[in-house]
């Protein structure tokens, strides 16, 4: 995204800005990307993992889905998303 690509998350809208660690104003506050053109606009925030376990056990990701369900309920948007980012590669 960051190069020009586009992403079918962005619903295929170039990357215009990008901001950093947005806490306290959002609850997924590791990245957010905002991406449009003159027809539309589309907000992704982003919580970056290196290995995200989504398992109900696990601390780690109770907080994490309480964080993406606190971004979606304050931006109640179909312009605004949540999004997941994990790092390395995956099966």
């Amino acid at each position: 995204m960051l190069t020009g690509n586009r992403r079918p998350e962005s619903s295929e809208l170039p990357a215009r800005r990008v901001s950093f660690q947005t806490g306290p104003a959002h609850p997924v506050d590791d990245l957010l990307v905002e991406c449009g053109d003159e027809a539309a606009e589309v907000t992704l925030a982003m919580a970056c993992r290196a290995t995200p376990n989504f398992v109900q056990s696990i601390e780690e990701t109770a907080k994490l889905v309480g964080s993406l369900l606190s971004e979606v309920e304050r931006f109640d948007s179909d312009s605004h998303q949540v999004v997941v980012a994990a790092a390395g590669w995956s099966n």
